[in-house]
C-alpha cells in the first residue's frame, strides 16, 4: 500500500476513534450524573420518612460520585449534628465527638466549594460549639457576617452567646488544659 493512498485511510481511523472515545465520555458523564441524581433523590426520600441512617448512606454515596455538589454536604453535615446531640444526651460523649467530627468534615468541604454559604458557615459555627471550641466558632459566625450577610441576627446572638465561653475557653487553653472546654452531657 502507498503512502499516499493509506494515510487518508489512517486519518480516517483517528477520526472515527476520536468520534468514538467523545461518545464513551459522554455516556459515561451522564451516566455519572445519574447515579449522583438515583443517589441524592433516594437520600431526600429516606430523610422525609424519618430514616437517617439510609439518608445518611445515600448522602454519602451521592457526595462521593460527584464531589462539587454541596447539597449532599449540607445533609450529611445535619444529620451528624442530630446524631451527635442524641448520643451526648445519652451521655456517649465520644460517639457524640466522632459525629461532630464527621460534620465538621462534610462542611470543611462544602466550604471549600461554596467559602461563603450562608448555612454552611452557621452550621459550622453551631457544630464547634457543640465541640467546645467557642472561639471558633465565634469565628465562622464572624466570616458569615463579615463575608455574607452584616445583618444575620442569630449569627450577631451566636457571638455574644459564645464570648464568655471563648474567654474560660482561653483560659483553660493558658493554664495547660488540653483541648477546648467540651460541652457534654456528663459535666
Amino acid at each position: 500500500m502507498e503512502l499516499n493512498t493509506a494515510l487518508p485511510k489512517m486519518m480516517k481511523l483517528g477520526a472515527v476513534a476520536v468520534g468514538v472515545l467523545a461518545i464513551a465520555l459522554a455516556i459515561l458523564f451522564s451516566y455519572k450524573q445519574v447515579l449522583y441524581t438515583y443517589h441524592y433523590s433516594q437520600g431526600r426520600k429516606y430523610y422525609a420518612a424519618g430514616d437517617m441512617a439510609n439518608a445518611l448512606d445515600f448522602y454519602e454515596k451521592a457526595a462521593k460520585i460527584n464531589e462539587k455538589q454541596t447539597d449532599p454536604l449540607k445533609r450529611i453535615a445535619r444529620i451528624r449534628m442530630d446524631n451527635a446531640e442524641k448520643l451526648s444526651q445519652r451521655n456517649q460523649t465520644s460517639l457524640a465527638e466522632r459525629e461532630l467530627d464527621m460534620a465538621t468534615e462534610a462542611l470543611n468541604k462544602l466550604l471549600a466549594i461554596e467559602p461563603n454559604n450562608l448555612d454552611a458557615l452557621y452550621q459550622m459555627g453551631e457544630a464547634l460549639e457543640s465541640k467546645g471550641e467557642y472561639c471558633k466558632a465565634i469565628e465562622s459566625f464572624q466570616k458569615l457576617l463579615r463575608d455574607v450577610d452584616p445583618n444575620y441576627q442569630m449569627a450577631q446572638a451566636k457571638i455574644e452567646q459564645d464570648r464568655g465561653l471563648c474567654a474560660q475557653e482561653r483560659q483553660l487553653k493558658g493554664g495547660g488544659a488540653r483541648g477546648g472546654a467540651r460541652r457534654s452531657a456528663d459535666q
